[in-house]
């Protein structure tokens, strides 16, 4: 499948792995990349010569890689000029995809000459994006406003673990997982690519306290890990243990395993998609809020950060984990209700559908907008499904044009209408309600619609609460506005009476 248009679509990366970074930048966007080109796009990595940097795996995966140097000059104003050269001879991309937490919107408007739209990747929610679109695959407290000021008011904004980009595997086993009873066979030991902090020996030390010659340990390190030879050692010295270096079977492993120990980092949603407890040591700063809002909802054990966690608590909280069976079953299922391992399908499917673009209805939009709202589909669930008088619509749109509280949008895809919403405010609550035009149904526009009419709104009215009223049997306007966030609050019975 090619994306839209006829030639493939054209996108290019911008992240890094280093010792000090890790991997998890890197890797998550491997997976976007391989879902994109699954999709027909060629994509392209920018990424810097730094010291532990997974270039030659990127490439071994089939993808070109821009290789920018390591230089003194750690700038933003250097790192773009860099990858402006490193873009030049791509031509102009449809997505330039950043995951780099030392990029703000100063880099990213330096590069807007470059790149159609801009995606950012985040999860810190600590400075400014010039961006089209920004995902933040983490859980966390008050997700929905973290954003708010930080990016501009039309920027797609798509949060939380089901947006988690996982390659495909995860999903696949997923499938046909089996079902975990709470006892302690296997054990998994996994701290990221690099492992600076050396928690993984920490970890192999509190498993030899543990002196549970029984459970079989699987290890895995990044091939960028310093230690790796020295972690190796120890592996070998225990009983019924195998050692993986940069494991191309991570799905596998994780679904073997009882319990896992590792970070707070992307391999989080790796191990909620395979529902698998784990007991969690944050190894960096921006793993805190995401660990301890997983912890609140009973997902993990959470053991503090790296500096506060020693092999004999570690050795502890394995004891208790080993002897609650039932605690590590409802670990287990809160994880499976988080994550479901098809994040980085969604985002690949966002990224190579048309743009929707939205403007205000304007008066010469009187006739159309009769004639699409008067269509007996659009009609169906309406709460009135009657024909419209023509004299009728026309006194009705007059009104709705001079109505401060009522506002009127329509989408565009290639320059064509494909669908109208329309708000009405009351204080600080709104109404949405949605229609798509005749011959644009069954395309999934309804649910890009809404939520590019909300981010308008949020933008220009001071609203706190925008609802929905949907007949019951419209199953598809329902899917449409769950997929766009909505949640269902009420339900609310009627009778028509004839007098």
């Amino acid at each position: 499948m090619v994306p839209y248009g006829k030639t493939p679509m054209k996108i290019a990366i911008r992240a890094d792995a280093s010792i000090e970074t890790g991997s998890g930048h890197v890797m998550r966007c491997l997976a976007l990349a391989e879902a994109l080109r699954d999709r027909g796009g060629k994509i392209g990595f920018v990424s810097r010569e730094r010291k532990g940097n997974l270039s030659d795996l990127v490439e071994a995966r089939g993808f070109r890689v821009a290789r920018i140097p390591e230089t003194p000059d750690d700038g933003w104003e250097h790192d773009a000029s860099l990858t402006l050269s490193a873009l030049k001879d791509w031509g102009m991309v449809e997505w330039l995809i950043v995951d780099h937490y030392g990029i703000d919107a100063r880099w990213e408007s330096e590069l807007r000459n470059s790149a159609k739209r801009i995606m950012v990747i985040d999860d810190l929610a600590d400075r400014v994006h010039d961006c089209d679109l920004l995902l933040d695959q983490n859980l966390q407290g008050g997700t929905e406003d973290r954003y708010k000021d930080l990016v501009p008011p039309q920027c797609i904004r798509l949060l939380g673990p089901k947006y988690a980009l996982l390659r495909p595997e995860f999903a696949r086993i997923r499938e046909t997982l089996r079902m975990r009873d709470g006892k302690v066979r296997r054990i998994l030991v996994f701290f990221g690519g690099s492992d600076p902090s050396n928690e993984t020996a920490k970890a192999l030390e509190a498993i030899q306290l543990l002196d549970r010659p029984d459970i079989a340990i699987d290890l895995v390190v990044g091939s960028s890990n310093p230690r790796r030879d020295e972690v190796k050692q120890i592996c070998e010295s225990l009983p019924n243990a195998a050692f993986h270096c940069q494991a191309g079977n991570m799905a596998e492993l994780m679904a073997e395993a009882d319990i896992s120990i590792g970070a707070g980092g992307s391999a989080m949603w790796e191990r909620c998609a395979l529902g698998l407890p784990t007991l969690v040591v944050c190894v960096a700063e921006n793993q805190l809020s995401g660990s301890t809002a997983m912890a609140e909802k009973g997902c993990i054990l959470y053991l503090g950060k790296s500096s506060e966690v020693n092999a004999a608590l570690l050795r502890s909280a394995l004891e208790v984990a080993c002897a609650s069976p039932h605690l590590l079953i409802n670990m287990g299922r809160a994880n499976d209700q988080l994550a479901d391992g098809r994040g980085a399908n969604r985002i690949a499917d966002r990224l190579v559908q048309k743009p929707i673009a939205l403007r205000e209805a304007t008066q010469k939009d009187c006739d159309s907008l009769y004639h699409w709202r008067n269509d007996e589909e659009s009609r169906r669930f309406s709460s009135n499904p009657d024909p419209i008088l023509y004299e009728n619509h026309v006194e009705w749109y007059k009104n709705a044009m001079n109505d401060p509280d009522r506002l009127i949008l329509i989408g565009e895809t290639d320059h064509a209408p494909a669908g109208v919403v329309r708000f009405d405010r009351e204080d600080s609550r709104a109404v949405i309600s949605v229609y798509l035009v005749p011959g644009k149904m069954g395309k999934g526009l309804g649910t890009r619609l809404i939520e590019e009419g909300v981010r308008w709104i949020e933008g220009r009215w001071p609203v706190k609460t925008i609802d929905a009223l949907i007949d019951t049997r419209n199953h598809a306007s329902i899917a449409a506005f769950e997929k766009a966030g909505f949640l269902e609050r009420q339900c609310i019975y009627s009778k028509t009476v004839r007098a």
